[in-house]
């Protein structure tokens, strides 16, 4: 494969040896399952015309892959989005804090998912919208946004494999002595009908860095990188050394 061209619609990619069309879809690291799942919604092409995965394609040949039109999981609404940066295959926009991202029994409206459709909607993207990563409702950041599924599965599996590089920037309570340190301790959620997380070795491995930029009065700034997306990983690993982050009610000062 000498080229690969992307939009929210679909890819496009240029044969430059002899292979069957699943051999060239395999080139590409999908997953068997979406693999199959393209096949059986007839979602591939070549030169234009339907594909089976046994059929050859040659050298200059195109092998086309369409999404399909898919049903959006909530109700769009109408806001403005803080787009710091879009491409015809990703969206990153920057959230607020205090802005729930997904629809909850206590907040079904004005949710950030919900702008997003609109936006989307508004754009002619017939796409569910796909968060790459998660962002606490109290936490502002990033949040990258993938266009159509052979993009999030790519970029998921970099962050597996821990190509892309989580970083947030915090105040905890207290002042914390050494410059920099590692949190591994597993997190555990209990289904007590709370949201709270726990420190446990029955729970999930967790690895927390960080780095101290300054220290204030009975306050520290800090750069913190995650190896593990465990949720409320920064909120519960920073509570259980005794350093919860200012403002959290939840693992700090009610």
């Amino acid at each position: 494969m000498e080229h690969i061209s992307h939009n929210y619609e679909g890819f496009n990619v240029k044969i430059d040896s002899e292979s069957t069309v699943i051999e060239c879809l395999q080139k590409l690291e999908l997953s068997k399952r979406y693999i199959r799942y393209l096949f059986n919604n007839k979602c591939v092409y070549i030169n234009g015309l339907v594909a089976n995965k046994s059929k050859m394609a040659v050298k200059g040949d195109i092998i086309e892959i369409k999404f399909l039109d898919e049903i959006r999981e909530s109700n769009p609404c109408e806001s403005s989005l803080d787009i710091v940066y879009e491409d015809s295959q990703i969206l990153v926009i920057n959230k607020s804090p205090n802005e729930v991202v997904h629809p909850t029994s206590s907040h079904q409206e004005n949710t950030l998912l919900q702008k997003i459709e609109y936006y989307f909607q508004s754009k002619g993207i017939n796409r569910k919208v796909r968060l790459i990563n998660r962002l606490d409702k109290d936490t502002s950041g990033l949040l990258l946004i993938a266009k159509n599924p052979f993009i999030d599965q790519q970029i998921s599996k970099q962050i597996e494999s821990g190509q892309v590089e989580k970083k947030y920037i915090a105040i905890c309570n207290g002042t914390i002595e050494n410059d920099y340190g590692v949190i591994e301790e597993p997190i555990l959620f209990l289904q007590d009908g709370t949201t709270k997380k726990y420190v446990d070795s029955s729970g999930q491995y967790a690895k927390t860095e960080y780095w101290v930029i300054k220290r204030m009065e009975n306050m520290t700034l800090i750069e913190i990188k995650l190896h593990t997306g465990r949720s409320h990983q920064i909120r519960v690993h920073f509570s259980h050394i005794g350093h919860f982050i200012i403002g959290d009610t939840l693992y700090g000062l009610k």
